[in-house]
């Protein structure tokens, strides 16, 4: 896995570096002010036999042929149109399943989806307009990329996808960048930025690549003590009916 990002913690344990009293301002500092790195953004990253590359580029150029996306008239990407997540294949719920296995891994607990959407992108090489601002996808909690198919990138940068630090113009805006391979799958939180850069590749060579967005909603299991939203039960007894207060979905009186 080729990652080029700045090096952050590993662990909740905070590494206090004391910046002292100096200044490059050239002002004096009447502090001694302590720097504390906390809350690492991780991402999950992955490259599975699993995923079956052939059957999910049949099925991405397979809506392609029969007019199943589009794109702006200056561009020759083209995107999947309606929810790709939902087509009933062999191949898309394994993609599905190997990407909430990828969500549960980074929560650490397990996870049910509320709502999942996903669209393809089928970018040609030598096509400046590749890439985007870079962006995020809330309202969704969490969000990956697959890799069905890539060309072989031969120069720097190109083709690469680009995570932005949140912390942005605060970090220096800094970012990371990943080489997509065949079989590849990224997953990390739906607020962070990300683009990807354009592509040459191989000299005479029309090799697209394909990406697929995956993004999901999550909710705790219906057995979880969260389920009982605090906003809304303040005690565990309800003192009106005597009884043990369980909201869940299928309760009638279950709003917000």
């Amino acid at each position: 896995m080729d990652v080029r990002v700045l090096a952050q913690p590993k662990s909740t344990d905070v590494t206090v570096r004391d910046i002292g009293t100096s200044s490059t301002l050239g002002v004096a500092m009447s502090h001694s002010i302590q720097s504390v790195p906390i809350f690492p953004t991780a991402i999950q990253h992955l490259v599975s036999p699993e995923l079956d590359c052939a059957q999910i580029t049949r099925i991405v150029y397979l809506l392609r042929e029969k007019g199943h996306t589009f794109a702006s008239p200056h561009s020759g990407v083209h995107q999947t149109t309606g929810n790709i997540m939902a087509i009933d294949h062999p191949a898309i719920r394994t993609m599905n399943r190997v990407f909430l296995e990828m969500v549960q891994s980074s929560t650490g607990q397990p996870v049910v989806p509320l709502s999942m959407r996903g669209w393809a992108n089928i970018s040609p090489p030598n096509d400046p307009t590749v890439g985007s601002h870079p962006h995020g996808h809330l309202p969704f909690h969490f969000s990956g990329v697959f890799y069905p198919k890539t060309p072989r990138f031969v120069n720097g940068d190109e083709g690469r996808l680009v995570l932005v630090d949140p912390r942005e113009v605060f970090a220096g805006s800094t970012y990371a960048t990943l080489i997509p391979e065949p079989g590849m799958m990224v997953t990390f939180p739906s607020w962070l930025r990300h683009t990807v850069n354009p592509f040459r590749g191989e000299p005479g060579s029309d090799t697209d690549r394909i990406s697929v967005s995956m993004n999901v909603i999550i909710g705790p299991p219906p057995d979880s003590a969260n389920m009982l939203p605090p906003h809304r039960v303040r005690n565990e007894y309800d003192p009106e009916h005597g009884r043990r207060q369980r909201v869940l979905p299928e309760d009638p009186d279950f709003s917000y």
